[in-house]
This record gives C-alpha cells, structure tokens and sequence, in this order.
C-alpha cells in the first residue's frame, strides 16, 4: 500500500477538508450523474477511513466536525 511506503520514508501524509468533500461530492453522486452511487453512510465510513490514514490539517477541529455534520444532514 503506496501511504505505507510513504510513511515508512518519514514523509507525512495529509489531508484538508477541501480533499474530504470533493471526494463527498464524487462518492455519492448518482451513477447516472457521473458519481460512484454511494449513500451517505458509506460515505462516512469510508471518510472515517481516510482520516485514520492520513493527517488532518484544518483551521479548528471544531469548524472540520460542523463541517462534516452539515455534509452528512445535507445529503
């Protein structure tokens, strides 16, 4: 797995809120709509994924958690 290899280098891997909703955006979008088809929850889990492999970088983690919420209450 290439982040496995990265960080075996030393080198830091992240991520910004910016990575985390387009990558929303296309994961859920409907097939016919040039989108993966995915739900909300799958969305989510596979977000919870991601941040367990790479660093968060953000303003406050208070503003990345509204955020999220309001992706998820809006879907």
């Amino acid at each position: 797995m290439l982040p496995r290899r990265v960080r075996e280098r030393g080198e830091l891997l992240c991520i910004v809120p910016q990575n985390v909703g387009e990558f929303w955006n296309v994961y859920t979008r409907p097939l016919e709509k040039n989108g993966l088809g995915h739900s909300a929850s799958e969305a989510e889990a596979e977000v919870q994924h991601l941040e367990n492999l790479f660093e968060l970088r953000l303003d406050t983690a208070e503003i990345y958690q509204e955020w999220r919420r309001i992706l998820i209450e809006y879907s």
